[in-house]
């Protein structure tokens, strides 16, 4: 009984629509919009996009913005939170499974660069000036041995990117162990 309450719970935020011309279509987004003020859509990649009617002036259409927005971040968090005592093990997991030999410098500004990206995501852009000056002091080397210790445990990895940049391959092993991290809390995906 508990089990289907979870699905009852969940499936009231799904709403399918059907449409047989453009003008049964456009009707029903318009119904959408005048009820909810705004409509949400996924694309083939997953993403979600916000359409925000703007109709009714602006004061609305910006307490439109904030309710979405005010959603979008309590949502996030709540993913986040789920999945941070998941991390660790992941991040573990995804530079055990990239080969990179773990007695490498790289190795390790690798993983301190993942745990500070888990922490914080804006920090990715740009890494050399976000991370590398953290780094840098911790270990006592320069910006050019961090990057060229990087490229090196790159080219060591046994995974098919040996021609990336050291962000790129930064963000390929970031997205791998948010994705185990989902995975070990019990869910698919939440990209």
């Amino acid at each position: 009984m508990e089990k289907w309450r979870d699905h009852y719970y969940a499936a009231q935020d799904i709403g399918f629509y059907f449409a047989s011309s453009d003008r049964e279509l456009i009707e029903k987004v318009s119904s959408i919009m005048k009820r909810n003020g705004h409509m949400s859509f996924s694309d083939s990649m997953g993403r979600e996009h916000y359409l925000l009617d703007g109709r009714s002036g602006v004061p609305i259409l910006t307490r439109n913005i904030d309710t979405v927005t005010k959603r979008i971040i309590t949502k996030n968090k709540d993913e986040y939170e789920g999945t941070r005592p998941f991390f660790p093990a992941a991040i573990d997991s995804t530079l055990e499974a990239s080969g990179i030999p773990s007695q490498l410098k790289g190795y390790r500004y690798v993983k301190f660069i993942l745990y500070r990206l888990i922490e914080d995501d804006s920090l990715v852009s740009p890494i050399s000036k976000t991370i590398y000056p953290a780094l840098c002091e911790l270990y006592h080397c320069t910006p050019f041995q961090v990057e060229r210790d990087i490229r090196y445990a790159i080219q060591k990895s046994a995974l098919p990117l040996k021609r990336q940049s050291p962000k790129a391959f930064v963000c390929t092993l970031l997205e791998s162990a948010n994705r185990l991290a989902c995975e070990m809390k019990g869910r698919p995906d939440a990209s």
